[in-house]
């Protein structure tokens, strides 16, 4: 019996296709593990802890306009901030806005800082101006981990209080996750707001439907 026939360069394709599939084989255990290098230095070196200052946003910050912790203007409350609405959190007693409140459940919100930000619009319906960024900083004393993930932030101006429009780009990384039992993280959140319209601001945080709304209020310059 004669044997086969082989296909005229059949011996030379072979080791080629051998060779190439060896070699995109180590391109692709390469890129694996420096993908993992990367992930594993950006977790453990670049990721900031609960308790750290957020990275500022895009945006360049201007200087702080967070008035003082004693100052009080809770008589400039909208009305429509703090009435009560089916299917909303009750809002809890305001403050002022460098001033902590207390959730139900023993969680505090603090505004820690506002900064005046030079919004840049992105997405659809922003518009770039004046803006405001602020620094919003949540307190677990409840002795167990606590959902961060239907935190809610709000802005709305003057008396009337008309709610203003979030700028993504100036704002960070929202509240999300667990937050361990006597951990703190904040988080960063612009809005749009002319020069004209901030006495009163009014900010609200809810933590969760059933715990109420946080409401901090005062004039910032």
């Amino acid at each position: 019996m004669s044997a086969p026939i082989t296909p005229q360069g059949a011996t030379r394709r072979r080791p080629r296709r051998r060779t190439l599939l060896v070699g995109l084989v180590v391109l692709a255990v390469l890129a694996v593990a420096g993908g993992w290098l990367v992930h594993r230095s950006s977790s453990s070196a670049d990721s900031p802890a609960a308790t750290d200052t957020p990275l500022p946003p895009a945006g360049s910050y201007g200087d702080s306009v967070l008035p003082p912790s004693n100052a009080t203007d809770h008589a400039q409350v909208p009305d429509s901030v703090v009435a009560t609405v089916p299917g909303m959190p009750q809002a809890l007693t305001p403050v002022g806005l460098a001033q902590p409140a207390t959730y139900s459940d023993g969680v505090t919100a603090q505004v820690v800082d506002i900064k005046a930000v030079s919004a840049h619009a992105e997405l659809p319906g922003e518009t770039s101006g004046p803006a405001l960024a602020v620094i919003v900083e949540l307190t677990n004393s409840t002795g167990q981990p606590v959902s961060l993930d239907t935190v809610a932030v709000n802005l709305y101006l003057g008396s009337e209080g008309l709610r203003a429009a979030r700028i993504q780009a100036d704002s960070g990384a929202p509240f999300s996750g667990t937050l361990a039992a006597g951990g703190s993280a904040q988080a960063v959140y612009a809005f749009r707001v002319p020069e004209d319209q901030r006495n009163p601001v009014t900010v609200t945080v809810g933590h969760s439907p059933d715990t109420g709304r946080a409401v901090f209020t005062g004039a910032v310059s």
